[in-house]
């Protein structure tokens, strides 16, 4: 499960940086995995059982758990019943699932007062003992609507195969808690329409809803990792709720192109490449616990204007709507929507790599005291006519200005030690100027 990270932990040094990550050791990324190895809730070992008609009613429910369910069976015969008080002992609990098996609920089982909510199957008996004492309901699809595989005492659904276009997942399946929705489970669907993670689901696998027809995703408070092109070309996907995401993968959003304003709770720690390439997006704010941002995540989105970074945020700073790193020595991403002029930080020494690759309607760049010019920094910047290069300039690397059609002519100082190749290739220059050496 660590190789997602450790592409971050192993980055390459120079200007060849793909990922923009702080880490302070290998430790920050192992507890990813330790997360995941968190034991599941054992039913069976929560509740006291006892014979109730032909089956099993349930009491005593001692649990610290957040999201409990009553069990389908016991000893091969169904539960059915819930006696009253069961769950007075459960102070912390969020969610409880009742399964469709429970057809009675003793008074006094729990009502209104209850600090949490009730799920379940529309029209079951929980549903309507949930209206009768006004308590939240929640409806979710039901278990038999997919394909869910057990491992390790904890599920995970592999594949969608009911019909209905509103998709709210299930908390469980036969008492284990499904916290996986594995690769490419919805992928392809043109039926569904929204999708509602409830509870209990913290993994979205790659390719989970790609190329599907979803219009909202809501993903709950327990979701922290966003798999590979997850929702990929969900062109329809306008409306997005993370509430506690932490990793968000490479592609995971790619080319959601109706996706106009997302929300990054402080939980998220890292985006991947592309993450939320050719969307509409047109403001970010980045949490103060952000420590890695692929230099690519925002690409080909060119509605976004602004860059801003959580002033608690310790690794990365904004300026003018511009993403550089906390000392503001070094500048990450310019925002393609940006126009006209733009002026770098006096502190800023280095343009990264495809800093401003792609920003078509600035027309000037006041580099200020920058003295390296990376890989592909202003690559396709149509517009860009001046770049005041003149001061310290020391080193321009690879196609650091290529098809910039609209630039010129370019001055450098005797300070330029360097020029890469097909740095001005595809240019329309009529005049370079390397100091005296011209």
């Amino acid at each position: 499960m660590l190789e997602s990270f450790h592409k971050i932990l192993a980055y390459p040094s120079g200007d060849n940086i793909e990922y923009i990550a702080f880490f302070a050791s290998e430790s920050e990324a192992l507890r990813y995995a330790q997360d995941r190895d968190a034991e599941s809730n054992d039913s069976e070992n929560i509740f006291t059982f006892t014979k109730y008609g032909s089956g099993y009613g349930v009491s005593g429910c001692t649990t610290s758990d957040y999201a409990v369910a009553v069990p389908e069976m016991h000893d091969g015969l169904p539960v059915t019943h819930i006696y009253s008080n069961s769950f007075v002992s459960a102070s912390i609990l969020k969610y409880l699932y009742i399964p469709p098996t429970v057809t009675s609920i003793q008074a006094g089982a729990f009502d209104s007062t209850a600090n949490f909510k009730l799920a379940g199957i529309s029209g079951s008996t929980a549903e309507a003992y949930a209206k009768s004492v006004g308590m939240d309901f929640i409806a979710v699809t039901t278990p038999s609507d997919f394909v869910i595989e057990v491992e390790n005492k904890t599920a995970k659904i592999v594949k969608y195969t009911g019909t209905s276009s509103n998709v709210v997942l299930p908390l469980f399946y036969n008492g284990y808690k499904i916290t996986d929705i594995g690769n490419g489970a919805f992928e392809g669907n043109t039926k569904i329409r929204s999708v509602t993670v409830v509870y209990c689901i913290e993994w979205i696998g790659d390719h989970a809803f790609a190329s599907t027809s979803i219009t909202s995703a809501s993903l709950g408070e327990s979701v922290k990792y966003i798999g590979k092109s997850a929702f990929a070309e969900c062109t329809s996907l306008s409306s997005l709720s993370m509430p506690s995401v932490r990793s968000i993968g490479d592609f995971a959003f790619f080319n959601c192109r109706s996706l106009s304003g997302i929300s990054l709770p402080a939980s998220t720690e890292s985006i991947g490449l592309r993450a939320f390439a050719k969307t509409a997006l047109k403001t970010v704010t980045l949490p103060a616990n952000l420590y890695a941002v692929n230099r690519y995540a925002f690409l080909n989105c060119s509605s976004l204007s602004a860059i801003y970074v959580d002033a608690s945020n310790s690794k990365f700073s904004s300026e003018n709507g511009i993403l550089y790193d906390y000392s503001k020595k070094n500048v990450y991403i310019c925002p393609e929507g940006k126009t006209g002029t733009v002026t770098l930080n006096s502190k800023t020494e280095t343009v990264g790599r495809g800093a401003f690759i792609n920003c078509d309607r600035l027309s000037t760049v006041n580099l200020s005291n920058v003295s390296t010019i990376n890989s592909m920094a202003f690559y396709d910047c149509d517009a860009l006519s001046t770049v005041d290069v003149q001061k310290t300039v020391f080193i321009v690397n690879d196609y650091a200005f290529t098809e910039c059609i609209g630039l010129m002519s370019v001055e450098f100082s005797n300070n330029l030690e360097s020029i890469g190749d097909h740095a001005f290739a595809y240019c329309n220059l009529e005049n370079i100027v390397l100091g005296n050496r011209s």
